[in-house]
């Protein structure tokens, strides 16, 4: 059996090296959001809304922790978080 040696050793450690870095990554990402979801949603609502120059109480109203403590499951995640 011959070792691959040279150039293309070289690419395919950097190229595995790129995907465990990217794999850890995206996990990390996927525990965030997965902890602070919807601290997150409520935050980019309130920015959407002032971005816009509009102003929503429902949305200026609600408490992060409490939006936090409020179970959801994919049911609300296909009707788009609407209850």
């Amino acid at each position: 059996m011959k070792l691959i040696s040279g150039k293309k050793a070289k690419m395919g450690i950097a190229m595995t090296e790129y995907l465990i870095i990217l794999g850890i990554v995206a996990l990390g990402c996927i525990c965030i959001f997965g902890l602070f979801g919807q601290e997150i949603k409520v935050v980019a609502k309130k920015a959407m809304i002032a971005m816009s120059g509009g102003e929503n109480k429902e949305v200026t109203d609600i408490d992060a922790s409490t939006a936090a403590n409020r179970q959801t499951g994919m049911l609300d995640f296909i009707k788009g978080g609407n209850e």
